[in-house]
């Protein structure tokens, strides 16, 4: 499974592994460095958007293989931060 994200003001295009929320901002962690994805207007707000990635994970694809069809879960995905 793999998950690009751009971030809410398009200038970054960022490989994720680890997302979370600090106060109203989306927030991609690794190796101990932060980079923030988005600002929301609350922390509701916030979690309304980590909820929508979430279900990106989730996404089933089907992929056709010649005659054979493979069901991969979560595989690559690309989300684009909301401005609001």
């Amino acid at each position: 499974m793999e998950l690009w994200i751009r971030s809410q003001d398009k200038e970054i295009l960022l490989k994720v592994n680890e997302l979370g929320i600090e106060v109203n901002m989306i927030i991609a962690f690794d190796n101990n460095k932060y980079q923030c994805l988005g600002t929301y207007k609350s922390k509701e707000r916030a979690l309304e958007v980590l909820d929508e990635i979430f279900d990106r994970l989730e996404d089933v694809d089907v992929i056709e293989k010649g005659t054979k069809k493979e069901v991969v879960i979560g595989s690559n995905k690309t989300y684009q931060m909301p401005e609001e």
